[in-house]
């Protein structure tokens, strides 16, 4: 019985990877010892899921020397959260027995293929930041002991996304589509910053229900790149994510509206900001203003901003090669700062 609402969507996303590319039995319980399995593979192969907090990682070695000591370890898999360096340096430091089967986070991540779905649903369940984690096939002995369970022919990728920019364009500007756009930018955000971010959470309100901000985002721990220059320069721990789906460019008194969501105490100094055809001049000399007297970040984005985002996301995800959606956005902000006049 998993111990945690996060325990339990982890071990669900696993079990959905693991039968995308494994063979498993509908069974998960074994009379002979009297132990309920999370997975068994057709060839009998076990797989054993546990989610490590990092600061319980002995808890997580001593479940597996327990395998050791009942001579069963020879045909259990242990699937953890935590990529394989992490794992590695935590299990040196314990000075465990090397060379257990151990399916990582890297590893989980390589086993999605392209299926964008699965990895978000997996990633989702992850509280730090795994943008410079690289998926990697199990190594040798995993691979040997799934041979005789590893499907032929997997896809891959999963079901096809439809494209943001096509389902942007059928979303019509204006009142009657807002809560449609909103609900696009929180899939936005969700798909193509999932290993940075927690999925956005909608309708947040405060001042007594007077004032509703759309959707804010958590960084996971430990950020990278753009996201640490966030966290380290600005103390953000939070993102303001406003959707403006609006039929002409937004003006100042929409920028000002925005800021006062924006305060130190919450640990929330940074918005960014969908409208369908950008700011008007004002707007943007305002989110200049209170950068400056203020120290909060305010970053506007238009439809052409969308798409540039989305083929930066899929050519990055293809091979991993040229720049990420956060290195768009750090690019972003290097031209509003040396757009500051003193």
């Amino acid at each position: 019985m998993k111990n945690s609402f996060t325990e339990q969507r982890f071990e669900k996303a696993v079990g959905k990877i693991l039968a995308r590319n494994y063979i498993l039995l509908d069974t998960i319980w074994n009379d002979s010892f009297l132990v309920h399995y999370d997975f068994i593979a057709s060839n009998e192969v076990i797989f054993e899921v546990k989610y490590s907090f990092r600061n319980d990682f002995s808890r997580i070695l001593a479940m597996i020397e327990n395998y050791f000591a009942a001579g069963r370890a020879d045909r259990v898999i242990f699937v953890i959260n935590l990529p394989g360096e992490a794992y590695g340096r935590l299990a040196d430091g314990y000075k465990k027995e090397s060379g257990i089967p151990i399916l990582t986070l890297d590893n989980l991540l390589y086993l999605c293929g392209g299926d964008e779905g699965l990895k978000s649903e997996l990633l989702s369940c992850i509280s730090f930041s795994t943008e410079t984690v690289t998926p990697l096939p199990p190594d040798e002995k995993v691979a040997y002991m799934l041979k005789g369970a590893t499907k032929a022919g997997v896809p891959a990728v999963g079901k096809i996304r439809k494209s943001f920019r096509k389902e942007l364009a059928e979303i019509a500007p204006g009142g009657q589509d807002a809560k449609r756009y909103e609900e696009f930018c929180g899939k936005l955000i969700e798909t193509i910053f999932c290993d940075s971010l927690d999925p956005p959470v909608a309708q947040q309100k405060n001042n007594r229900d007077r004032f509703r901000f759309d959707l804010v985002a958590a960084l996971k721990n430990d950020p990278k790149s753009f996201w640490r220059f966030i966290y380290d320069k600005f103390d953000s721990c939070f993102i303001l994510i406003e959707c403006k789906n609006y039929k002409e460019a937004i003006g100042q008194e929409q920028i000002y509206l925005t800021e006062r969501y924006l305060y130190q105490n919450a640990l929330r100094n940074v918005a960014l900001i969908f409208t369908r055809e950008g700011a008007d001049k004002s707007a943007y000399e305002a989110t200049k203003d209170i950068l400056k007297e203020h120290g909060k970040l305010m970053l506007i984005f238009d439809d052409r901003d969308v798409g540039c985002l989305e083929r930066v996301y899929e050519a990055y995800i293809k091979d991993g090669s040229g720049p990420s959606p956060s290195d768009y956005l750090m690019d972003k902000v290097k031209q509003f700062l040396l757009d500051l006049d003193k």
